[in-house]
């Protein structure tokens, strides 16, 4: 096998989860954060790596997981702490969820900054890049310093907004930060909240306004909305219907598999089907996909092209009711 290239960096904290969900079962030791965002790229490509923040217990919680799909920790700074975070995340029935560490020294939670890589963890290493995924804070100051590096290091960005972010008031800023990256990725209750919106139809024309190449507008068990300046698509969910039906990543997962797509020349649409696939498979197991399957890579893409051909722009989507397209 030859050595991978580090052409598409996954930036954000890695974590253990106990999944609650809202029909009272549940899942711990679960692999999480921003390995979601490296799985999305992993199931299109060997090019990839995890730029983040290694404890010491690094090894014994994610070593397994790296060794047997050959993933290199080159981009993990170590830092000073025993562990790294370990928390809980409980489902509502609405889908939300509250995240909250169960280590009882602060140190080890997620709001430790230590475990969030930021700036100069992706600098170190955008030398070869295509391609960065974030979910980083919504800093002005830090998205322009990663938009000059551009200057001699011509890579793009794909920035999920946080959750917490998703507010009425931080619309200029998300708009500000949005001129310093090329794609942005937002759920439809998270649009509805940030635009000040009250139906999908509105959210999707919001999001044919927005000053980056393209948007990924998630719409959940529906489906999602590939959008580009004045133009959305809507893709249907790809549904899996087996024994294990875990939601967690699915937006860190498709997300980065749309950058990834975007980045190597595909159009909006495969984008989509391309982004769309992966959370089908993301939600197959609990956690990130334990071993990846080159054979499943080809064979999902030439099925995706398939499907690229035959999509119809006209036909009814089951979210709103009308067209698939919007112009």
């Amino acid at each position: 096998m030859s050595e991978a290239r580090m052409l598409y960096g996954a930036l954000g904290p890695m974590m253990i989860n106990d999944v609650y969900y809202s029909d009272g079962s549940s899942a711990k030791g679960i692999l999480g954060g921003s390995l979601f965002a490296l799985e999305g790229f992993k199931l299109w490509t060997d090019d990839c790596f995890m730029v983040g923040r290694r404890a010491r217990d690094f090894e014994q919680q994610f070593g397994e997981w790296f060794d047997q799909n050959h993933l290199t920790r080159r981009a993990l700074t170590p830092i000073d702490c025993d562990h790294g975070i370990y928390s809980s995340v409980e489902y509502r029935p609405d889908g939300s969820y509250l995240e909250r560490s169960l280590w009882e020294d602060p140190k080890f939670s997620f709001s430790n900054p230590d475990y969030s890589p930021g700036y100069r963890d992706l600098a170190a290493w955008a030398g070869e890049a295509r391609g960065f995924y974030f979910n980083l804070d919504g800093e002005p100051e830090v998205f322009k310093r990663i938009h000059l590096l551009k200057k001699d290091n011509p890579f793009i960005c794909m920035w999920e907004i946080k959750t917490r972010e998703c507010r009425p008031d931080f619309l200029p800023v998300a708009m500000e930060l949005m001129g310093y990256v090329e794609m942005f990725s937002i759920n439809l209750p998270e649009a509805m909240s940030l635009f000040s919106l009250e139906s999908e139809e509105e959210c999707v024309e919001a999001a044919k306004a927005l000053p980056v190449e393209f948007t990924l507008l998630r719409a959940g068990e529906k489906g999602l909305w590939a959008v580009t300046p004045g133009r959305a698509e809507f893709i249907p969910i790809r549904r899996y219907h087996g024994p294990v039906q875990d939601p967690t990543g699915c937006g860190n997962s498709s997300t980065a598999a749309a950058l990834w797509a975007w980045a190597e020349g595909y159009d909006s649409v495969m984008t989509g089907l391309i982004a769309n696939t992966t959370a089908y498979y993301n939600v197959m197991q609990f956690g990130p996909i334990a071993r990846f399957d080159p054979a499943v890579r080809e064979k999902e893409l030439a099925l995706l092209q398939l499907e690229r051909e035959q999509y119809d722009p006209t036909k009814i989507c089951r979210a709103t009711g009308k067209g698939g397209k919007h112009e």
